[in-house]
């Protein structure tokens, strides 16, 4: 028979939460799809990964946000989570950004415990990095078990995996985009014909298409239908600009390492299209902009098309960004000029610079904030959007107000600075002691050496009775007495330069070689630009980076973490312009009927959009339809006639052989014997035994066969065949004909 597969939910399913993390087994195999987890980094969504994570044989993720790898970090570092794990090089590189981009957001605000960076560090070493349309064989107990990566679209390096097993073929499909984009190519889902399962998210299921652009940008009322733009990058930079002619800043939340990189080249290209470079500034701060820029630089091949003969045509990288201020610090974005475009992270405005920025614009109604990715619950972006849609209704009289608590990091003052600096103080002293316990004996000496020198005072003060005196107490002065070594040590004169600069390592000061060069360029010594070029940014692509370096400030201020309630009153512009990059409700019933699968499992949606894409599908695609709770583990083995039969060698070795094709058959006339049969006693008692059908050949006096067609039939094979017979044959039209009878045959 075919293997046994099972399906788990672990969470994501019926909810708008957006994390999503599911199990598959094929066996005794255990397949984690996708590790998410919230911006708000809730440990109890991660129970059920407890349970079952160190017993997971490999996992894939499919997008390098958080949704859909978030959790990996705590799940390596606590939950013994010790699988490798396969995603596309952009997945894993911009995984990376997302991680150390979560962790400093939540680090400015607050005492974050939760992961720390040598976390993330420990979490992308387990990562195997894939190719589309690689093909990755299972050893040991996954033998049998082959993944490839296919093209999803929304995300860089985002992937439909399709996973085999036998006569099985599963196809998950969790966000993707039918549309072709700026920077990426369509998905390839429609391809992946008539797999035996299909899981597909059934997220933005009840989102129409626009028959016009003259909806986009319209203000939805609560609980009708939210339309997919037709072009909504030009949308977002039209209502950006309106606001910036009005002196109006706009704000824009969007995510780390992903969706960011849309926008910033819609962006980039209006700019230029309207030459508004030297009118207003667009900046996208992050606590990892410059490195998502850059990567995105080296990831050409995983582009869309347009993209890739554009740099072949003109040889300039779309991601040489010219009216894009790249920011890591709230000082260098206020060194821009306002009214100004502000992209900034994170989306949900749970944290980062985005929530910063957000609570101080929105009571300035010249102000924007346009919402453009996906809004999960609970969460301020959620709030303000609900704003959005009472003033829709007409309910709103007066400015709304939104009840916040705030979590900030201030300056510590007064007595709390003195504090923590007499801490560090002893903090300090504890540890030079301990690891150069030698300062101390030479600060004895100094000592010492002072000690003498106020002896020598004294002594040249005295009559020559009192030295004689002096001398029968302390000893002879003479040339006899005995000489202390620590006291005739000289002390070390110390240096007046400057020492911040100087850079050290295990064989001391680093000499900087520019400061002896002369009438010389010190750029033309390292060799021709454009190959250095190209050999750092192959380095940065497959090297591991450490992006620590960024978040450490050469002077850091002591600060303490505050709670702030507040009521924040909403009198800004509201737009909610979708730019999510995902396939709307239409293109994704039309493309589950071009996969046309014979099974299918929804996840990844709320209720509502559950139940429609499970109405679609009870129509006349399939009837074999999975909706599971989350913790619940369903059945979806196929029932099919197959089973595994084990062949003899000494029946092998029996067989005549003919090559066909890549292949080489045998016909074989035998019978199945079952090996370890339960008897009926032991069926009764619910004793079983793992059945082996053994294929055993039987004796026959006819050693003849019927006649069995294999394959497809083709006439340039045929001509060649008939000549080895001796007929002759030539082909004539669309047949071969037989020159002696005259008769034909016709494909």
């Amino acid at each position: 028979m075919s293997s046994i597969l099972r399906f788990t939910p672990l969470y994501g399913v019926k909810t708008e939460d957006l994390a999503v993390c599911y199990l598959l087994e094929i066996d005794d195999f255990r397949i984690l799809l996708d590790c998410g987890w919230n911006d708000r980094f809730e440990e109890t969504l991660l129970e059920p990964l407890r349970r079952i994570a160190p017993r997971v044989d490999a996992v894939l993720i499919s997008h390098p946000d958080l949704f859909h790898l978030g959790a990996l970090p705590y799940a390596v570092a606590k939950l013994g989570l010790r699988a490798p794990t396969y995603a596309t090089l952009p997945v894993w590189r911009m995984g990376q950004l997302f991680m150390y981009d979560a962790h400093q957001s939540r680090a400015m605000q607050e005492d974050f415990q939760v992961f720390d960076l040598d976390d993330v560090d420990s979490a992308f070493e387990n990562f195997i990095q894939l190719k589309y349309q690689q093909i990755v064989n299972f050893s040991e107990r996954g033998k049998g078990i082959t993944i490839t990566p296919h093209p999803a679209g929304h995300m860089i390096g985002g992937t439909v995996w399709k996973i085999q097993s036998e006569t099985e073929e599963i196809v998950y499909a969790n966000d993707f985009n039918h549309k072709r984009e700026r920077h990426l190519n369509p998905t390839t889902l429609q391809y992946l014909t008539r797999p035996s399962h299909l899981i597909i998210s059934a997220s933005q299921a009840l989102v129409r298409p626009s028959s016009s652009s003259s909806i986009s940008g319209q203000q939805f009322p609560k609980g009708s239908q939210i339309y997919s733009r037709s072009n909504p990058l030009t949308e977002i930079c039209e209502e950006a600009l309106s606001t910036l002619r009005q002196g109006g800043d706009v704000v824009i939340p969007v995510d780390t390492a992903g969706r960011v990189l849309e926008l910033a080249l819609g962006f980039e290209d209006f700019w230029a299209t309207e030459k508004l470079g030297s009118s207003y500034a667009v900046a996208i701060i992050e606590h990892v902009s410059f490195n998502t820029i850059d990567f995105a630089k080296s990831m050409m091949e995983w582009m869309s098309d347009a993209v890739i003969n554009k740099f072949d045509t003109t040889r300039e990288n779309p991601f040489h960004l010219k009216h894009i201020h790249l920011c890591h610090s709230r000082s260098e974005l206020s060194s821009l000029l306002s009214p100004k475009v502000i992209l900034t992270s994170v989306a949900s405005l749970e944290c980062g610079f985005s929530r910063e920025l957000v609570v101080e614009m929105v009571s300035n109604k010249k102000n924007k904030l346009i919402l453009v990715d996906r809004l999960e619950p609970n969460t301020l972006a959620h709030s303000i959007y609900n704003v959005l849609e009472d003033e829709s209704e007409g309910k709103t009289v007066q400015l709304p107000r939104i009840a916040l608590r705030l979590n900030r990091r201030v300056p510590l003052q007064g007595a709390e600075l003195e504090e923590y600096y007499a801490n560090m103080k002893t903090s300090n002293e504890s540890v030079s002691l301990l690891q150069n316990p030698s300062e101390m004996h030479f600060e004895n000496r100094l000592s010492s050496s002072t000690e003498e020198e106020q002896e020598e005072e004294d002594l040249s003060s005295m009559s020559d009775d009192e030295k004689d005196k002096a001398t029968n107490h302390f000893g002879s002065f003479s040339g006899e007495s005995k000489i202390d070594k620590a006291r005739s040590e000289m002390i070390v004169f110390s240096n007046a330069r400057k020492q911040t600069d100087d850079i050290w390592d295990d064989y001391g000061l680093v000499i900087d070689t520019k400061c002896f060069m002369i009438g010389e360029d010190p750029g033309e010594i390292e060799g021709d630009s454009e190959e250095f070029s190209e050999t750092s940014m192959d380095d940065a692509l497959n090297n591991p980076v450490d992006f620590r370096g960024l978040f450490q400030e050469d002077e850091q201020v002591p600060t303490k973490c505050i709670q702030v309630n507040v009521n924040l009153e909403v009198a800004c512009q509201i737009r909610y312009v979708g730019c999510a990059g995902l396939s709307d409700g239409r293109s994704l019933r039309q493309l589950l009927t071009a996969v046309a699968p014979r099974r299918v499992i929804i996840v990844h949606g709320s209720r509502k959009e559950t139940a429609a894409i499970k109405e679609f599908c009870e129509r006349g695609l399939t009837k074999d339809i999975f909706c599971p709770r989350a913790m619940e583990t369903i059945d979806i083995t196929t029932d099919t006639s197959i089973f595994r039969l084990t062949l003899r060698d000494r029946l092998l070795s029996s067989c005549i052989w003919k090559r066909i094709g890549d292949y080489e058959l045998s016909f074989l006339d035998g019978t199945i014997r079952v090996e370890n049969e339960s008897s009926p006693k032991e069926k009764e008692t619910n004793v079983s035994h793992t059945q082996e059908y053994v294929l055993e050949q039987r004796s026959s006096l006819d050693s003849g066969h019927p006649i069995v067609f294999i394959g497809e039939g083709k006439l340039s094979d045929l001509r060649p065949a008939l000549s080895r017979v001796g007929i002759p044959s030539d082909f004539i039209g669309d047949s071969v004909s037989n020159g002696n009878s005259g008769r034909s045959i016709m494909p």
